[in-house]
């Protein structure tokens, strides 16, 4: 990677990103709602969906290349800036709307308390910064399926399905679409750890949002969004490459959909186009968005009573009798040509983002959620009844199993550091006990508000917990769930009378936020003598494989033996790594090498045109076989799980 390369590349990417933001704009312009602060998360959701679903029609047509894409960006903007100038388009109240990206204008004339809010902020994204900056990917699941998937698409410029031992690489895969976007053009991962960046600040923003729905002031409405962010798991994961931050961005977007409505009664079908987007959008990511939304289900509810509420006491009352009308009213009135093609757009746009995968699935495998068999009320719907990956059924045992390691064990968060892995803990940190969970049962005593939120939150948990395998990773799927205890807090404290109860819980939760912070400096894997070389690697050296995390040096060991022309031939496990031995920069070409009882290592690396077999921590059968073809000859060992074909 070239300094003028890469420069360019970074300037492309610049102009593909204007590009994107344009297209939003245009989307948004249609999809505005009443509020400024819901309009900015309305844009910033438009852009992220947008993103992902040029990905998935570049990678179909065969076009992930910076190339095509930079040329289509650039006519696009061309394009749009021509409209824009000729009035062929207008694009309204951008300027108004978007005030709200100036949060602390808000606070005004309280400078230290807008001096306390941007250190929290800066310290975060400095925090993030040197995670992304110094760090190449590092968490097991990614290092196993997620990101061989970019690989694959990167080298070959276009979707394709790829020979793998690895099952769970055929789970949906938006995410792994939007961190393309950050590899594409300078097609290197240093970026690739910021992919989630964008829906940790959509989900933080939305907890703003709904935090002044609910009546709490600015400065503790943004304070009650800083705890969410600064909540450990949510914070490691906002630069850990895992695609668990975008359901919970979903989540609590739609959210903040509902209870905007609730509060305002305006946009119901832009509003609920907006709802299927965001499902659609995660279903394609990770599915279990639909074992959680029974919680969105009570929110939804509690809008619509509150809404019959206010109608009920409206003076139009006699022309709208019943809730009925007014709904029905708001979501049909006012159709028109352009208003058709919008929900025939965002109809076909979210089917194509959420369906693709489970399409493919079901054609190849016979099996939408394949590697995952389906179950319903005991029987199998989908699969061979040898399901990998989560159970597919509703259990009431995995419930019960589930809440007794989360209240006995996980909760304490005693088993390490804080981590992305979140492996028998929860993550969830000190405010979340020692400030969050205190207000919640004081709140569901005595406010009806939290009563709500809580009754949702929980039965999304209940609903979680009871469809996932009871194993010590699952409480990643949890990352909405902290906000629970922020918005609570926010609640509960802005009702509290006397000041010094009110200072003192202001002053814990900014100690439990330290503490935090503190906990999250780190990546809960590292020695300190690994930060150091990777800060002494120059940014194009630093490679998972250099690392040498878990795995220690047998992959940089394969890199650097290899010629870089050779095709590395591999043999993993299910759930071991491949990402490594692809390169930071995607120059190695990598191909599956099946060992089997029947299997004559030689002729199978001679069909498959490979010299050179990578072997990690390979199971009795597998090694047996290879020490078999290694006494006899046909293979040489020339380093760790490294060996070459004699003939």
């Amino acid at each position: 990677m070239q300094t003028p390369s890469f420069i360019l590349a970074l300037l492309q990417w610049g102009v593909a990103n204007l590009f994107v933001m344009g297209l939003a704009v245009l989307l948004w312009q249609s999809l505005r709602l009443n509020h400024q602060r819901m309009n900015f998360l309305v844009y910033g959701f438009l852009f992220i969906f947008i993103t992902t679903l040029l990905m998935m029609l570049f990678g179909l047509v065969g076009w992930l290349h910076r190339t095509p894409i930079f040329l289509i960006a650039l006519l696009g903007c061309i394009a749009i800036g021509w409209a824009w100038r000729s009035g062929k388009i207008r694009i309204n109240s951008v300027d108004t709307d978007f005030r709200t990206l100036s949060i602390l204008s808000q606070v005004r004339r309280r400078y230290l308390l807008n001096l306390f809010f941007f250190v929290l902020i800066a310290l975060q994204f400095i925090r993030m910064g040197i995670h992304v900056w110094f760090l190449p990917p590092y968490v097991w699941d990614t290092l196993t399926y997620h990101l061989p998937n970019v690989a694959e698409w990167i080298q070959n410029h276009r979707m394709l399905i790829f020979d793998t031992p690895v099952k769970r690489s055929f789970w949906p895969a938006n995410y792994e679409l939007f961190q393309t976007w950050f590899v594409l053009f300078p097609h290197h991962d240093f970026m690739i750890d910021a992919a989630s960046i964008p829906f940790y600040l959509l989900a933080s923003a939305c907890v703003y949002s709904i935090a002044r729905t609910l009546n709490i002031n600015h400065p503790l409405a943004l304070f009650t969004a800083i705890l969410y962010a600064y909540t450990p798991s949510i914070a490691l994961h906002a630069t850990s490459g895992n695609n668990d931050l975008p359901i919970a961005a979903v989540y609590l977007f739609i959210l903040a959909l509902l209870l905007d409505w609730q509060q305002s009664g305006t946009h119901l079908r832009k509003r609920l186009l907006l709802i299927w987007l965001g499902l659609c959008l995660a279903i394609g990511t990770k599915p279990y968005i639909a074992f959680i939304v029974p919680g969105l289900f009570v929110f939804a509810i509690w809008s619509l009573w509150k809404r019959t509420q206010i109608w009920t006491k409206s003076p139009v009352q006699e022309e709208l009798p019943t809730w009925r009308s007014k709904l029905k009213i708001a979501v049909s009135k006012n159709s028109t040509p352009k208003q058709v093609l919008l929900i025939c757009f965002v109809t076909g746009a979210g089917s194509l983002i959420a369906g693709y995968w489970f399409i493919r699935n079901l054609i190849l495998f016979d099996n939408p959620f394949y590697p995952t068999d389906l179950r319903l009320f005991g029987h199998l719907i989908f699969g061979a009844g040898e399901g990998h990956g989560q159970q597919g059924t509703f259990s009431f045992a995995s419930l019960a199993k589930n809440v007794e390691m989360l209240i006995g064990e996980k909760i304490y968060d005693s088993q390490g550091r804080y981590n992305a892995d979140l492996n028998d803990i929860t993550g969830w940190g000190w405010f979340a006990f020692c400030c969050g969970l205190p207000t919640l049962v004081y709140g569901i005593i005595t406010v009806s508000q939290v009563r709500w939120l809580a009754g949702g939150f929980l039965l999304s948990l209940a609903g979680l917990l009871a469809w996932v395998t009871p194993d010590p990773w699952n409480m990643r799927f949890t990352l909405w769930f902290p906000a629970l205890f922020s918005l609570s807090f926010g609640l509960v404290v802005s009702r509290l009378r006397p000041k010094p109860i009110r200072w003192g819980f202001y002053f814990l939760a900014t100690g439990c936020l330290i503490l935090n912070f503190v906990g999250t400096l780190d990546i809960g894997r590292l020695t300190l003598k690994q930060w150091e070389q990777m800060a002494r690697l120059p940014l194009k050296k630093r490679s998972t494989a250099a690392l040498g995390l878990y795995i220690g040096e047998s992959y940089q060991n394969a890199l650097e033996t290899v010629p870089p022309d050779e095709i590395i031939g591999y043999n993993v496990s299910g759930d071991g790594w491949v990402y490594p031995l692809y390169a930071a920069d995607f120059s190695r070409k990598l191909r599956y090498v099946p060992i089997d009882a029947n299997t004559d290592i030689l002729e199978i690396m001679r069909q498959r045109n490979v010299s050179y077999l990578f072997v990690s921590r390979p199971p009795p059968l597998v090694q047996q076989k290879i020490e078999e073809a290694v006494t006899t000859g046909g293979l040489e060992s020339i380093g760790e799980g490294l060996y070459v074909r004699k003939d």
